[in-house]
């Protein structure tokens, strides 16, 4: 009957001893590997504004139910109003995005733009009335580009697009309840 021999920490020592010429030379092969991507691969930047949504100012006990679900549809309203073709295509060629690729139809470059821009509701646990949930209190913009000052700039153009339509949405939204009151 053969005993099975246990390796210990010499034992492993010993090993890397022997290999480590192959595993200098892995770690050197990577290494290149690694910095040759690092500068081959273009920096991208990505600018963030982040808009707080105000809590609407009825009573709790009167719409604690719809508070949520009004205020996401609102913000996707807004966020459909911002991301039409027109208002894109206006940021595209105030900034000049996407010179280089002269060969695109205006559908590729509106899907380009797109695929740049991110929004992302940021919720928080709250109460609502008696029951847990998850509240929206802001939401960011964001977009990607190569070059700093440009990602800056149209994120400026997204976040004042973005209010300008908030706030007339919310004037016709008043200006019907006004008139249907009256």
């Amino acid at each position: 009957m053969a005993t099975e021999y246990e390796l210990t920490l010499f034992d492993y020592l010993s090993i890397m001893r022997r290999r480590a010429p192959y595993l200098i030379g892995i770690f050197v092969v990577v290494l290149l590997i690694a910095i040759v991507v690092a500068f081959a691969i273009p920096p991208t930047f990505r600018s963030t504004g982040t808009i707080m949504v105000e809590s609407q100012q009825v009573p709790d006990n009167m719409v604690s139910s719809t508070v949520k679900t009004q205020l996401d549809e609102r913000i996707n309203a807004v966020k459909q109003r911002v991301m039409t073709r027109e208002s894109l295509l206006q940021i595209i060629n105030k900034h000049g995005l996407f010179k280089e690729s002269r060969s695109l139809t205006t559908s590729e470059l509106i899907d380009k733009m797109r695929e740049r821009v991110g929004i992302e509701l940021i919720n928080v646990d709250a109460m609502q009335g008696n029951r847990p949930g998850k509240l929206t209190t802001s939401f960011t913009l964001s977009f990607v580009d190569q070059h700093p000052e440009v990602a800056l700039q149209v994120t400026q153009d997204l976040v004042t697009l973005f209010l300008d339509w908030n706030v007339k949405l919310r004037t016709e939204g008043a200006t019907e309840t006004t008139a249907f009151l009256t």
